[in-house]
């Protein structure tokens, strides 16, 4: 997993480019880029859950791993909460009013994304009741698949979109809503669903959502100054050191993924990413996060973890032609919304 890692590594070193200001740090392709890296991360994460002979050459991967923990779906929530805000911004009234047919799309999307799960494992022996499957859809149950991050993030957009429809142009009491009912929702799903990975990098959205309201502040501050770019970087840095440190407790795990997130939005200013792979990747995100466990669930099934080498190509190669083929099933079905 280590080379594995490496190759990761060194597609981004070949692809990178340094800069004195990147005025796209931001921008669409910059951040499907970066969720590209994030989403490849997650696929090495669930695939070793899978394993029962580890990989050669994997210690340095597993210490990677064991340090990033949920850090690695923070940019998700981050720029998922700027760019709804973004749009807000630009789109005002309008894009609010889209945001239930936004949450529909969703909805849809991981429904057919169930289906296919739930087909799978019929074939494979295992059933589920239906309002098992239908919890499923909304990502409250899972039928194999990963399903926290699909709930939390259609969540969210139903808070931004109350938020937003009680305080409507007034965008700092439209925050404060979001981060009220955050808080709120983090108990909630603290009480309720089991595992941490539920909440402890919920903030992470209205963080997103913080940043766009007050980015041309942000950017006078450390665009026009060197120094003081460094500098905001330097305590940014320190800051997730030290939250890194006391992580155990939830307020810290929740300030440190901020950081971090907050760190690889400092670093874009500077750099310029541009990958093909990373692309192709980042633009199916969303099949490859949700169809990646099919793949490995009927790997696993096939006995194929007793040769991880040929277990990985596999899963590489089936999770990547099902993110390909996922959006041609999904776009027909979205027309009828």
């Amino acid at each position: 997993m280590t080379i594995v890692l490496g190759a990761l590594m060194l597609e981004i070193l070949l692809h990178v480019r340094c800069r004195s200001w990147n005025p796209e740090y931001i921008s669409h392709r910059t951040t499907i880029e970066i969720n590209g890296i994030f989403v490849l991360l997650v696929f090495l994460s669930h695939f070793c859950q899978y394993l029962t002979i580890p990989l050669p050459y994997s210690h340095i991967y597993y210490e990677v791993r064991r340090i990033l923990g949920q850090l690695v779906v923070t940019t998700f929530l981050f720029y998922s909460g700027y760019g709804v805000m973004y749009c807000i911004r630009h789109q005002k009234e309008r894009y609010i009013d889209k945001l239930p047919k936004k949450i529909c799309e969703m909805i849809l999307m991981f429904s057919i994304a169930v289906l296919i799960y739930v087909i799978i494992q019929g074939a494979l022996g295992k059933s589920y009741s239906v309002s098992h499957i239908l919890y499923s859809c909304i990502g409250w149950k899972s039928v194999g698949n990963s399903n926290w991050y699909l709930f939390v993030i259609l969540l969210l957009y139903g808070i931004t979109y109350f938020s937003f429809k009680v305080f409507r142009d007034d965008e700092k009491y439209a925050l404060f809503c979001i981060l009220v009912l955050s808080l709120f929702s983090m108990i909630w799903l603290k009480d309720v669903q089991n595992g941490t990975r539920w909440y402890n990098t919920f903030l992470c959205y209205p963080a997103g959502v913080t940043f766009c309201i007050y980015q041309k502040q942000i950017e006078k501050y450390v665009m026009n100054s060197s120094l003081r770019y460094w500098c905001t970087l330097l305590l940014l840095c320190a800051g997730f050191i030290v939250c890194y440190k006391l992580r155990s407790n939830l307020l810290f795990y929740e300030l440190h993924s901020i950081l971090f997130v907050l760190i690889v939005t400092a670093v874009s200013m500077k750099i310029v990413l541009h990958s093909t792979i990373l692309e192709w990747v980042g633009k199916r995100i969303f099949g490859i996060y949700i169809l990646q466990r099919i793949v490995m669930i009927l790997g696993e099934n096939f006995g194929l973890q007793t040769n991880p080498v040929f277990y990985f190509i596999f899963c590489l190669i089936g999770v990547m032609a099902f993110a390909q083929i996922f959006p041609i099933l999904t776009r027909k079905a979205r027309k009828l919304l």
